[in-house]
């Protein structure tokens, strides 16, 4: 028995680099207020500030600190003042400090390029040219704010590894009395000049006591300063359940302000029907944390549905990634060999990723999933990932 529904399809956002470049001091001095008689009055702090900046450009760093120490204790919210103590502290080899207060500096003043090119020098150089899950998110935060800049983008991937790796094996338990699912995949890509990853996956899964196979191959790239877009097609030979050939399309945008939209198109052809699925996606990056809403419609023939998935994403400055998902609606899915029902969905998962070096990152999976009233499946699942 064949009947229509959707698949649900969430877009992803892709793949990035840089390296750094000098930063000059950015803040100009203060000038003095003029009384309503037309003298001036010296505004608290400036003789400070001057001597902070005069200090720094002559290299005599101990004096630009302890001024700038100074102005913070007087004015404690102004920007220039903790932007300008931080730069001190890089130039004086204190890098760690300087990233505290530039840190700060940022929150306070979001808009402020000056403070992230200084925060991402930082890091890049820290970075050594190797992978690092900080700076890979510093970079996605920092080309939502500025996607024109081109300290960000002209130098993007060069301290990436060229090739990535991925190892995914998941586990569902059915409380129907069937068989336990599993699935294992294995990827490996290759950065491919400066904005293009070119991969290569195959997997193997077992469902209601059979196994079917499928390889896939993927190119993902940059076209624009704000574009991302992806492509893959997929084969599975001799399925049971799994489609015969599979392309998907993804296509996102960065808006600016932390949004991000993007759509995406799925088929699927199986040994009787295809399945078509568009999708929308929209995000939204707020400091450390990631939202995104994905609405999806599935059509078959004549009949249709409609899925909806909600996501959020929280990344600490140590590289860990942990995620809440959850979507509600109705799918298209394989639920026995021949047979694509379509049935309301319910699912909910818990995710993270925590790097372990520069080399090697592991994550974990745990979720469920309610397949109308034909069964429940429980997820547990673990994967490694890292690059070369």
């Amino acid at each position: 028995m064949i009947t229509a529904g959707p698949i649900t399809g969430l877009c992803a956002p892709a793949a990035f680099a840089l390296a750094f470049s000098f930063l000059v001091l950015a803040v100009q001095p203060v000038r003095s207020a003029e009384k309503t008689d037309g003298t001036s009055e010296a505004i608290p702090g400036e003789g400070n500030f001057i001597a902070a900046q005069n200090a720094a450009r002559s290299g005599d760093y101990k004096t630009a600190s302890n001024e700038y120490a100074k102005l913070m204790l007087l004015e404690p919210e102004n920007v220039d003042y903790v932007f300008g103590y931080a730069q001190v502290l890089y130039w004086s080899d204190d890098p760690n400090q300087a990233l505290l207060y530039l840190r700060q500096a940022r929150a306070m003043a979001p808009d402020y390029e000056a403070i992230w090119k200084l925060e991402y020098q930082i890091l890049d150089v820290q970075a050594q040219g190797k992978a690092n899950p900080t700076l890979d998110h510093f970079r996605d935060l920092a080309r939502t704010q500025f996607p024109e800049a081109e300290w960000l983008v002209e130098h993007e991937t060069t301290t990436q590894n060229r090739f990535r790796w991925a190892f995914n094996a998941t586990r569902d338990y059915l409380d129907n009395g069937a068989p336990d699912w599993q699935q294992v995949d294995l990827s490996i890509g290759h950065i491919v000049g400066q904005k293009s990853l070119v991969s290569f996956s195959a997997g193997a899964s077992q469902r209601f006591g059979l196994s079917d196979t499928r390889f896939a191959f993927e190119l993902s790239t940059s076209p624009g300063a704000n574009w991302t877009t992806s492509a893959s097609v997929a084969l599975s030979s001799s399925p049971s359940f799994l489609a015969k050939e599979e392309a998907t399309i993804d296509l996102s945008r960065r808006l600016g302000a932390g949004w991000v939209g993007g759509t995406r198109w799925r088929r699927r052809n199986y040994e009787s029907a295809s399945v078509n699925t568009i999708g929308l996606v929209v995000e939204r990056y707020v400091g450390n944390y990631r939202f995104a809403y994905a609405p999806s419609r599935a059509s078959l023939f004549a009949d249709s549905a409609i899925v909806h998935a909600f996501t959020s994403s929280f990344y600490s400055k140590s590289g860990t990634q942990l995620n809440l998902t959850f979507a509600s609606g109705e799918e298209i899915e394989a639920v026995a060999p021949g047979q694509i029902l379509k049935t309301s969905v319910r699912s909910g998962a818990v995710s993270g990723r925590h790097p372990v070096n520069d080399y090697l990152s592991v994550g974990w999976r745990i979720g469920w999933h309610q397949q109308g009233a034909l069964y429940r499946r429980s997820t547990i699942g673990v994967s490694l990932s890292g690059g070369f």
